[in-house]
């Protein structure tokens, strides 16, 4: 399945269709409410459901939307049972109404309203949701679990399932194992996962099952191994395939509408700041080539969502023949490969401005763990090589700005001590994701544009 561009690597083709089948209750719940007040408005008039002109109606939709869309009252609780989806909109309607009829009552001409009127669309609107969400399942839905779930099997060691209609890939045919000390083995299996909901391992090793628990717990996938004998490592949960029993070990980070969110500030506040920078971009570009020879940007492969690999764009601060593309070694403080120019928009962190690009493009996200390079390393080791939660970092997209970068954990890493500062602040950041805490994070990145370890 190919990817929707516009939320980057975020959505798979089956979440797309979630997404249009979430907005398209969304639009027959606001149908339903202003069906409901065009017959109380054709009934006693429409000068009486009206204020300072204007429809209240309208009014009505834009709060029942934000209500439904932050409850998740048009998201996946709205797609199982009819009754159970009904309730839900008539809930979100009464909280709606509740507040609208507060916003009406401050109005100094609020009082014009009829409020017989407004009752009778209001009781409407929630007979015609009730209804329109009843229809709306029956016609459209038909096969539910096809729909949410895109489940692949992944085969260690194991016979197949006797379940024929199972995606199922032999993963030691492929050369795909749980072993996390190979980038290019995680990003295949990244690469595998990237289309699927969730994952079932099934495999006859008690070593190798413990491995594969903690090895998914790297992607944004709800993920279950079929465990040879009841040694429950990682486990979170119990699951079922068939009639043999699983061990949940991960339900993915974010919800598809906790993406979508996420997604949506990016686009917005990158597209804003792109245009309001787009000045200083260019002077800082001209700067940068009039200082020395080479390109303006500087692009380099780095380990992305799911851990697959992408191109990160910054502006060139060091020579270009002194260019370091496996970012094998760090710069550090009087680094001769640094240009002029180069040590100015370092300090000031003007340097990582072009990733506002990677943000609107979906490779990256305003807020999560920053991004690194394969051949990074702390000490002497290679970052995956001292923690083995390293790659669970990458569950998320990775960011221009993270909690470990407001909290002063950033430069150069000399010593191993350096990198699981961060990780951890990494993994902190990922279990307790809000869409507040993006904002705060963002904030708190302007205390520290201008820091010491910034060279």
């Amino acid at each position: 399945m190919s990817n929707t561009r516009l939320f980057g690597d975020s959505l798979n083709k089956r979440e797309a269709l979630r997404l249009i089948s979430y907005g398209s209750m969304l639009l027959c719940d606001l149908t339903s409410i202003q069906a409901g007040f065009a017959i109380a408005s054709h009934w006693r008039g429409a000068y009486w459901l009206q204020l300072y002109g204007f429809p209240v109606s309208v009014l009505f939709c834009v709060i029942y939307s934000m209500l439904a869309l932050s409850s998740g009252s048009v998201t996946r609780d709205a797609f199982g049972s009819r009754l159970r989806s009904a309730m839900l909109g008539e809930r979100t309607l009464l909280m709606a109404s509740a507040l609208c009829i507060a916003i009406l009552f401050f109005q100094p001409h609020g009082l014009t309203l009829s409020r017989l009127s407004l009752l009778t669309a209001i009781v409407l609107s929630a007979l015609f949701i009730g209804a329109g969400r009843i229809i709306f399942l029956t016609l459209f839905l038909h096969n539910r679990d096809e729909f949410w779930t895109s489940r692949i099997v992944l085969l260690d060691g194991a016979p197949p399932p006797a379940d024929p209609g199972l995606t199922t890939l032999d993963a030691q045919a492929e050369g795909i194992s749980p072993e996390r000390n190979d980038p290019d083995v995680v990003a295949r299996l990244g690469s595998v996962l990237a289309d699927h909901d969730k994952v079932v391992v099934i495999c006859n090793d008690a070593e190798r099952a413990s491995a594969w628990s903690l090895m998914l717990k790297a992607f944004d996938i709800q993920a279950e191994v079929v465990m040879p004998s009841d040694l429950p490592i990682g486990a979170i949960g119990i699951g079922r395939m068939g009639d043999r029993p699983t061990l949940i070990v991960n339900r993915g980070q974010l919800s598809v509408a906790s993406r979508i969110k996420k997604r949506l500030v990016d686009i917005l506040v990158s597209a804003l700041a792109l245009l309001l920078l787009a000045p200083l971009l260019l002077v800082v570009a001209i700067a940068i080539k009039l200082d020395s020879p080479g390109p303006v940007l500087f692009r380099q492969s780095r380990v992305g969502y799911g851990n697959r690999p992408f191109r990160i764009y910054k502006f060139r601060s060091l020579r270009h023949e002194a260019t370091d593309s496996n970012g094998n070694k760090s710069v550090s403080v009087g680094d001769s490969r640094v240009t002029r120019v180069g040590a100015f928009i370092r300090k000031t962190s003007i340097d990582e401005l072009p990733q506002l690009f990677n943000v609107l493009l979906g490779d990256m996200s305003l807020v999560g763990p920053r991004p690194h390079a394969l051949g990074s390393r702390a000490g002497e080791k290679l970052f995956w090589e001292i923690d083995p939660n390293y790659w669970q970092r990458h569950a998320l997209k990775p960011g221009i700005t993270g909690l470990a970068q407001i909290r002063g954990f950033r430069g150069e890493t000399q010593e191993q001590e350096d990198l699981t500062q961060r990780l951890n602040s990494d993994i902190e950041y990922l279990e307790g994701w809000t869409l507040w805490r993006d904002f705060r994070i963002m904030i708190g990145t302007v205390r520290v544009l201008i820091h010491h370890k910034a060279f």
